[in-house]
């Protein structure tokens, strides 16, 4: 009976730790599928930048390698780093106002990586057309169409997904 005291005595405090992540249990981690709210996934770093793009490719039904490729050549896979002479921000480098009118009120947090990326894949797994946000940018549309993403036609960003 002793040593059962003990060792809870022990390990609870260890457990509550390890398997707190944000607030949330480690059945959201595990299982973060089977829940709908947006906030299970914030990122600290211990759940990796590629798995959360995986998460949020298979719930908006983009291409993971698409969302990937994007997010490297958008912030080099720094979900805080913000352009100094636009002030595009995260990940997928939303600027305050695109985020505003996209992303509001439904995520909250332009910086925070898991509401960067859902907002970014649910735009672009929205329709075709999704991605005109981001080929509004000539240097990122050459790169998505040099990489095979996007088809572009005559007009003013008239891109769409391949």
């Amino acid at each position: 009976m002793k040593i059962c005291l003990v060792l809870f005595l022990i390990l609870f405090p260890l457990t509550t730790y390890a398997f707190s992540f944000s607030g949330n249990s480690l059945m959201s981690l595990l299982l973060p599928n089977i829940y709908a709210n947006q906030k299970d996934l914030n990122y600290d770093g211990e759940v990796s930048v590629e798995e959360l793009i995986s998460y949020y490719c298979d719930l908006y039904g983009v291409d993971y390698t698409l969302a990937y490729t994007l997010a490297k050549f958008e912030s080099n896979l720094k979900f805080q780093i913000i352009n100094p002479v636009t002030g595009a921000g995260g990940f997928y480098q939303w600027l305050k106002s695109s985020w505003k009118s996209k992303c509001e009120p439904k995520y909250e947090e332009r910086l925070d990586a898991a509401d960067n990326i859902a907002c970014a894949l649910e735009t672009i797994g929205e329709s075709k057309y999704g991605i005109r946000h981001w080929t509004s940018d000539l240097a990122t549309r050459r790169m998505l169409v040099r990489e095979g993403f996007v088809i572009c036609y005559p007009g003013v960003n008239n891109c769409e997904l391949r």
